[in-house]
């Protein structure tokens, strides 16, 4: 290489690198350590070491394009069964002025599994630490699509959302790789969702999802798509918030003896004693229908009662839950019931 084309191309690379120091986003990193205890008692019971630790790592960044729209970019980091830390999810966002946004999400976005249990607590749901917990919704596993509308658009806050996942249950794909091998017999999943806050206090969520199943009508094993809902209401008056929700999931199984839908119920309050002290109990049902009269309709009930103490950087939280016909078994003393206490240090 001659020294003038070498001159030229430091100049052209020195350029490209201030131009792109000028125009990249901000990146913030937040997290927790959490120093745990869980103990259990029942069937279900845990039998290894009660004591854990894990850690939760997010990153967030954003830009702006030249045209004024603004992106940004979040991804969070938490750890497996083993104690390894895995990305659980993540998405970037564009944000279009008066279109509301577009995201490409993996492993989040989906408002349905949003939805299964946003009951308020002051830590966790009453299910947590259960073994043999209650079925819940989503189709959010693999990458997907969705748009959101501007809060603004409509009136009584209402926010509307559209969902796409070409593939639900696939692997993720790399840019510009080959399609991720699907993990399921499932197909395409759509969603459509509103939520809306009329009142202040008041906030409403209803969306409905279906999932294609790919051998619907060529097999005896599925009747139909996939289908789920979620609806919740809740109201925040002061300290206390009171929540009320529903769960619905129709499998599309079609062989006999199989289960033909799981219909939750689930409520919960919670009371900011004051700005350090949280207290919260909830409940939640789970009734699972099968498809002939003969076969025997379980419901799982749990109920769990949730405090945590924040002091400053640090927090401490206890659950004590109980699960009644845990894994849909209605067996006599079929009962689990759990302790959990934790320290959670965030930065």
């Amino acid at each position: 290489m001659n020294k003038l084309t070498k001159i030229g191309l430091t100049a052209l690379c020195g350029s490209l690198s201030s131009v792109a120091a000028a125009n990249a986003g901000a990146l913030d990193i937040t997290g927790s350590m959490n120093i745990g205890a869980t103990y259990g008692q029942g069937p279900n019971d845990h039998t290894g070491n009660p004591l854990g630790f894990n850690k939760a790592i997010g990153l967030a960044g954003s830009g702006e394009l030249d045209n004024g729209y603004t992106w940004a970019y979040g991804a969070a980091y938490t750890d497996d069964a083993n104690g390894t830390t895995v990305l659980s999810s993540a998405t970037i966002t564009f944000t279009l002025d008066a279109m509301g946004t577009v995201a490409v999400s993996q492993g989040a976005g989906s408002r349905v599994g949003a939805w299964d249990d946003v009951m308020p607590t002051a830590w966790e749901e009453s299910w947590f630490g259960i073994g043999g917990g209650p079925d819940r919704t989503g189709v959010s596993a693999g990458t997907s699509l969705r748009w959101q509308s501007t809060a603004d658009l409509l009136p009584y806050g209402i926010t509307m959302y559209a969902y796409y996942n070409p593939q639900v249950g696939a692997a993720n794909s790399g840019s510009s790789a080959s399609a991720a091998t699907a993990t399921t017999s499932t197909g395409s999943g759509t969603e459509f969702a509103i939520s809306m806050a009329p009142i202040d206090g008041l906030d409403i969520g209803v969306a409905r999802a279906t999932v294609q199943n790919k051998g619907e009508g060529s097999t005896t094993t599925w009747s139909n798509d996939i289908e789920q809902m979620a609806g919740y209401v809740k109201y925040t008056m002061g300290g206390v918030t009171l929540g009320y929700g529903q769960t619905y999931e129709n499998p599309g199984f079609r062989v006999a003896g199989t289960v033909e839908a799981y219909e939750n119920t689930m409520w919960g309050v919670s009371f900011a004693v004051n700005d350090n002290l949280t207290v919260s109990y909830g409940e939640f049902e789970s009734e699972k229908d099968m498809s002939q009269s003969a076969s025997v309709n379980v419901t799982m009930e749990t109920e769990g009662l949730g405090i945590s103490y924040n002091m400053g950087g640090a927090t401490v939280k206890l659950h004590t839950g109980e699960v009644k016909n845990a894994n849909y078994n209605s067996a006599s003393g079929n009962t689990d019931e759990v302790t959990a206490i934790e320290l959670s240090l965030a930065f």
